[in-house]
């Protein structure tokens, strides 16, 4: 389930900005930039931070099976 989430998450700004028959123009504008470059700009954007969101689920996972694991030498009395 976390792999498809994280997938999800690496593929929403690709394909967004593959997407190119959507922001294909210029109308409306937001400060002046037509919608083509601020659509670009939110792309990275986003794409910045679901990628850190991705990384930050992945690394959860990893920290979470490194406290599972039992190492060997573990609950012996010396």
């Amino acid at each position: 389930m976390k792999s498809r989430l994280k997938f999800s998450l690496l593929s929403l700004p690709i394909a967004a900005g593959l997407a190119v028959p959507f922001y294909n123009r210029a109308t409306p504008t937001l400060g002046g930039w037509p919608f083509f470059y601020w659509w670009q700009t939110a792309c990275v954007l986003a794409g910045a931070l679901l990628t850190g969101a991705a990384y930050w689920l992945d690394e959860r996972k990893a920290l979470g099976a490194e406290s599972h694991s039992a190492r060997p030498d573990e609950g012996r009395a010396e």
